[in-house]
């Protein structure tokens, strides 16, 4: 079993398994004697049986390429979508870029190392692997800074500056010139990357092509934003599926044919209720596609989902009262 300790305490080991784009995660901490992890988020320690020794496991190694220890560091691990252990628990031993995954079974891997002043894991340090039966692999990684990228955000009808722009990867924003920094971005490799860049009222959008390189400088040509429109509506929840523990209703704009790539698609992920807000969106005609489904307690393979067409936005403005009937989709 898994027990909270007190902040600020040593850590044995430590772990805490968390459901994430269905898989799931677990965090590490410090080996016995190891200082308390440097985040926000609480301290966990092992209280199981003894699995350190005639057990499947993964050992994990990080370092910057400088050879550095990453101080700090969290690794994340990923088992398929199965629960590990007959109580969802697996011990991860280690610290400061020195791991060990215990009771590793045979499936589909991804591991995932964060540590701060590095590039986010999700971009830069994460990898796959399949894991046999009675296999103990050695993993390796190479962390590293990131780029730093800067730039500037402008309204597209006046050319003025957008201050408290959202920009990403990460969470900078801009100041009242317009101007952004993106720290510890991820460098490209054969493909370009894009800042994305949204700000309230303004439609979000992808910036133009740039490569990064690792630990240098780039500059992103002027970003212009332009304003949009909203749509506020209601999906139907059906009385069955209301009987589910728990309900996520996804709302999406239909994309027209002539979207714009540089353009984000707009979701949403709507209140139990089925209430959503989509925008902002450039002025025109939308058709809204919804679809329920539920966690725990949901019959596989089955869902709702429902269509409507003819949605009218203009820029500033919200199209209210917009209704979404959704039909029961049983699948094999």
């Amino acid at each position: 079993m898994w027990k909270r300790l007190s902040r600020g305490g040593p850590s044995a080991v430590a772990g805490v398994v968390v459901l994430l784009l269905g898989g799931l995660l677990l965090r590490s901490g410090g080996p016995p004697g190891a200082p308390a992890q440097r985040d926000a988020g609480p301290e966990w320690t092992y209280e199981g049986p003894d699995v350190t020794a005639g057990t499947q496991q993964i050992k994990v190694t990080a370092r910057g390429k400088r050879g550095e220890r990453p101080v700090g560091a969290k690794l994340r691990a990923a088992l398929d979508v199965q629960l590990p252990g007959p109580e969802g628990t697996l011990p991860v031993m280690g610290a400061d870029g020195d791991w060990v995954i215990y009771n590793a079974g045979p499936g589909q891997w991804l591991i995932l190392i964060e540590a701060q002043g590095y590039a986010p894991a999700w971009e830069a340090a994460r990898r796959s692997v399949t894991l046999a039966a009675g296999e103990n692999p050695e993993l390796q990684f190479t962390l590293l800074r990131g780029g730093t990228v800067t730039g500037r955000l402008v309204d597209a009808d006046t050319g003025k500056p957008i201050e408290g722009a959202r920009l990403g990867p990460g969470s900078a924003r801009s100041d009242a010139d317009g101007r952004y920094v993106i720290q510890h971005f991820p460098p490209t490799e054969d493909r370009p990357a894009r800042v994305r860049a949204g700000a309230e009222g303004y439609i979000t959008q992808y910036g133009p092509g740039i490569h990064v390189e690792d630990e240098q400088t780039t500059q992103v040509p002027d970003i212009a934003l332009r304003r949009g429109g909203w749509i506020v509506g209601q999906v139907t929840i059906p009385e069955e599926a209301r009987q589910w523990p728990t309900i996520r209703v996804r709302v999406e704009v239909v994309r027209p044919p002539d979207w714009p790539d540089e353009m984000d698609d707009v979701c949403y992920v709507a209140m139990e209720d089925g209430a959503f807000r989509l925008g902002p969106l450039p002025a025109g005609v939308y058709g809204i596609k919804a679809e329920l489904t539920a966690g725990k307690g949901k019959p596989v393979g089955q869902s709702w989902r429902g269509t409507v067409e003819g949605v009218s936005v203009r820029v500033g403005d919200e199209t209210t009262g917009v209704a979404v009937p959704v039909q029961k989709v049983t699948s094999d």
